[in-house]
């Protein structure tokens, strides 16, 4: 019997793992390159033009990508790179493998805090999970390396009996790896913590009475505060050094109150898949889904109200740790203005859903039985199945992508790879990183239109690029067009100044003698306009 349910234990760990790989490698190439996922390419690459995505180098190592995130997902990419060179493929395929690894390190997780029917079907729903899937396979905020430290951390952290010196520091390691990963990653460890601290009471109060000052210095309490106290330090010392663009506010009763509403609906439309959907500028959650879930994290709520009030479940025990954890993380979320996005909502994953499970396993262990495990199992299975197939019917169908992750900008690195050694300029957001990395330094790449408010700076552009311009072959100018959907989606968008950016740039050329003429309009099915592709030319006449 036993072997038995070792071999099911395998096949759902097996089948669920190659069902995770499948509906990721399906339709991989569909979505171009988007710009948060070439963040780390030019880096990897060495630093192709000494400034898209390098905040901080030490001669040719690259040490920030972006003020608060790291290198290492550069690292990691160098040697990728050098041996498969820069794709679409070689850039999602590694992230999409290492998503599998954190499926099964959530399994364990699952099973090491809780039990196996817990991490069955934790493992289960994340593997037809969407989000779980997209914000790794497209590593989107970046997400992967950072649930994968996050998970490694909770393998790790567990009450050492020995060797507290080896434990505190391989936690201590990864807890800076993570943050200078992703600073935002700040909000796990000091959950972490939080909630390490919060079960010592008990153990510590009775020193404390007696002011047994030596014996509280040998306590591992005492040893872990001073741990986190370096780690503390060392991140508020690097932050210190750093000047990081971001929001400020004060934390007011009004504030609070719009922030909690805010993610509360956040947290909700990330269990509904919601979230993931709207990245790419679809929409899933209606009034009945929305409803249900809203009546769904309540009676989460009420079932471990209940419990708790039972004494069902003890203040010490893995689903209250699972609990406080998620209420810590929960929290900072809360009071950060900027995290505004489903990358910032992702850090409650796979404790989110590990909860939940839980919740529903006590009430019927409780009650002496598995139907309310298997009930909501099967609900969120079959929830998940349905969002990922509606999700693959919509690319199947050509939905248009009216946000982030255009296929058509496939297009315009069909059109750019025709020629080489030319010029091209992209004239505002969302195309230069793309083209930048994916070329494998064939042209040359520029975007100047962010000098056109410093006349000086843009004169020693032309003075470095004019060459470019007297040439037989023309100069590539890519116009990225944001202004027919943000009229459609983004309130108060100002779609004038956007289109503005461009005619200036196209004029301040036509000033220099330049012939501009244009060469290819792509829209998407819908008849969005997306991208202008202009060749530019100095006439041999002049």
């Amino acid at each position: 019997m036993l072997t038995n349910q070792k071999i099911l234990h395998k096949s759902v760990l097996a089948i669920s793992s190659l069902t995770f790989i499948f509906i990721g490698l399906y339709k991989l190439q569909y979505f171009g390159l988007e710009y948060d996922e070439t963040l780390f390419i030019n880096g990897a690459l060495g630093d192709i033009d000494g400034e898209t995505f390098i905040s901080f180098k030490i001669k040719n190592l690259v040490i920030f990508c972006y003020p608060y995130i790291g290198a290492i997902k550069s690292w990691i990419y160098m040697p990728i790179f050098k041996a498969f060179g820069v794709s679409i493929i070689s850039v999602r395929l590694p992230m999409l493998l290492l998503g599998s690894v954190n499926l099964w390190l959530s399994y364990r997780v699952a099973e090491k805090y809780f039990n196996k029917k817990i991490a069955l079907a934790t493992l289960l729903i994340l593997s037809v999970d969407l989000t779980f899937l997209s914000l790794q396979r497209f590593d989107k905020g970046p997400s992967c390396i950072e649930l994968f430290f996050k998970l490694l951390i909770l393998t790790w952290a567990v009450k050492p009996q020995k060797h507290w010196l080896r434990h505190g520091l391989t936690i201590l390691i990864l807890m800076l790896l993570g943050t200078y990963n992703k600073f935002n990653f700040i909000w796990f460890t000091n959950a972490m913590f939080g909630v390490y601290a919060l079960q010592q009471p008990p153990r510590i109060t009775p020193i404390l009475l007696k002011f047994d000052f030596k014996k509280l210095v040998q306590t591992t309490f005492f040893r872990y505060c001073l741990g986190y106290l370096l780690f503390a330090f060392l991140f508020l010392s690097v932050l210190k050094g750093l000047i990081i663009d971001g929001q400020a506010s004060t934390l007011t009763l009004p504030f609070l109150e719009e922030r909690f509403i805010f993610c509360l609906k956040e947290t909700k439309y990330l269990l509904l898949q919601n979230s993931i959907f709207k990245v790419f500028g679809w929409s899933i959650a209606g009034v009945p889904s929305s409803t249900i879930m809203n009546i769904a994290i309540l009676g989460v709520i009420m079932i471990n109200f209940y419990l708790y009030i039972k004494g069902c479940i003890r203040f010490n025990s893995s689903h209250t740790k699972g609990l406080l954890l998620l209420l810590l993380i929960f929290i900072q979320y809360v009071v950060t203005p900027a995290a505004t996005h489903v990358w910032h909502s992702f850090m409650m994953y796979p404790m989110v859903i590990i909860i939940i499970i839980s919740s529903f396993y006590q009430i019927g262990q409780y009650l002496g039985t598995y139907i309310p495990l298997i009930t909501i199992t099967a609900i969120m299975l079959g929830w998940n199945i349905y969002t990922t197939i509606l999700f693959n019917n919509n690319i199947n169908n050509k939905e248009c992508v009216s946000e982030i992750f255009i296929p058509e900008i496939n297009q315009v690195f069909d059109y750019v790879a025709k020629d080489s050694n030319r010029l091209v300029i992209s004239t505002d957001w969302g195309a230069h990183p793309q083209l930048l990395v994916l070329d494998n330094n064939r042209n040359k790449f520029s975007e100047p239109y962010r000098l056109l408010m410093f006349p000086t700076e843009l004169e020693k552009w032309w003075t470095k690029y004019e060459l470019f311009f007297y040439t037989n072959k023309p100069v590539v100018i890519v116009q990225p067009i944001s202004t027919d959907i943000a009229k459609r989606t983004r309130f108060g968008y100002n779609s004038t100044m956007e289109e503005k950016k461009t005619e200036d740039f196209l004029h301040y050329l036509e000033q220099k003698g330049v012939k501009v003429w244009t060469t290819k309009l792509i829209k998407n099915s819908c008849g969005d306009r997306l991208f202008q592709i202009y060749e530019a030319r100095v006439p041999k006449e002049l």
